[in-house]
């Protein structure tokens, strides 16, 4: 995106991302996605629906057009591009609930950067008094807008994450930290033959239940209260496969070979565990995919005391935690690193 620009351009473009990014988030966050929807909307009647003025709405809609996101047709109707489409609620993959994160309590825990690399503690956490998870499960309207971000871009790795569990001999699935049940909800309806288990913090594992109940699937899934940072209550089998999708990444190495391990006591002869993760390259970044792991290193640090990890880094912490990591599959950014117990 700057590459046509001199050095100097660049550095600058890449500061004043911080307003493109608010001004992303305060489309999205004054519900400006939906009101235009299918059939487009003046800037006028947007205007009016949003209660902005006119003149600064015009201001942010050319700046969203100058990013690909809408475009003004000839009877002044704006419209999204198909880029912007990610901007609404319903698109599978959207960015909707993240664009919310960030205009919220993710936003604000990184303008206290400097403190986590001073301290190495979340900014979040000083910043609010509780910890990122402590705060989801104390607020309901958050708690939700967390569980749809880490659905839809669950939409983005299903086809992969699906492919994996087809091929493997398992007949149960279980969800370490499955939230709000998304992956399994869709797993056990593409795969009428297998049985479900989620294993999250209550409030998460009370919208798993009403979201098995909506889906039918109450009778083949139960979602049990549980931390799998101390002990993991599940009666072992060997059709298992376990899956943990955007779960070490929010903690430490400590922790992580903590949970690892923990998995690995649940575990028995016949059993897999999968990891889905980002990775970094081992290289500097030079692509999108390594772009946006770098980014994401730093979301974890200021937000949960996280890391984004590579490949290695996550075969080392299995093995400290008593695991073989016997294949890992890559998708776009994204892994998927399947292990048995050792020994």
């Amino acid at each position: 995106m700057v590459s046509d620009f001199d050095d100097a351009t660049a550095v600058r473009f890449l500061i004043y991302g911080r307003l493109v990014s608010e001004a992303i988030c305060t489309f999205a966050d004054l519900g400006c996605p939906e009101l235009i929807g299918d059939s487009g909307c003046t800037a006028g009647a947007l205007s009016e629906q949003t209660g902005t003025v006119p003149d600064r709405l015009d201001d942010l809609l050319r700046l969203l057009a100058a990013f690909g996101l809408v475009r003004t047709v000839d009877d002044g109707t704006v419209r999204l591009t198909e880029r912007g489409e990610y901007l609404r609620a319903d698109r599978p993959g959207s960015a909707l609930p993240t664009a919310l994160l960030v205009r919220g309590v993710v936003g604000h825990a990184w303008d206290g950067l400097e403190s986590t690399l001073r301290t190495g503690a979340p900014a979040f956490d000083s910043a609010d008094g509780r910890s990122f998870f402590d705060e989801i499960d104390r607020n309901p309207s958050m708690r939700a807008i967390f569980d749809d971000s880490q659905a839809r871009g669950l939409d983005l790795d299903l086809a992969a994450i699906t492919a994996v569990v087809r091929s493997r001999d398992c007949g149960r699935i279980v969800d370490i930290g499955g939230g709000d049940g998304y992956l399994v909800a869709e797993l056990l309806t593409l795969l009428p033959r297998h049985t479900g288990v989620v294993i999250d913090r209550p409030v998460a594992v009370g919208r798993a239940r009403a979201r098995m109940s909506a889906a039918g699937l109450s009778g083949r899934c139960v979602c049990a209260v549980g931390d799998f940072t101390t002990a993991l209550d599940l009666e072992p089998r060997a059709d298992d496969l376990m899956i943990m999708r955007h779960i070490c990444h929010d903690w430490s190495d400590e922790v992580c070979v903590r949970i690892l391990s923990n998995c690995r006591s649940a575990m028995t002869t016949g059993a897999r565990l999968a990891v889905v993760e980002h990775y970094r390259g081992e290289q500097p970044p030079v692509s999108d995919d390594d772009r946006m792991a770098a980014i994401m290193g730093l979301y974890m640090a200021t937000v949960t005391s996280g890391r984004e990890r590579t490949i290695a880094e996550y075969e080392k912490l299995h093995a400290t935690a008593g695991l073989a990591v016997i294949a890992v599959t890559r998708f776009g950014g994204s892994c998927l690193i399947e292990s048995v117990a050792a020994g």
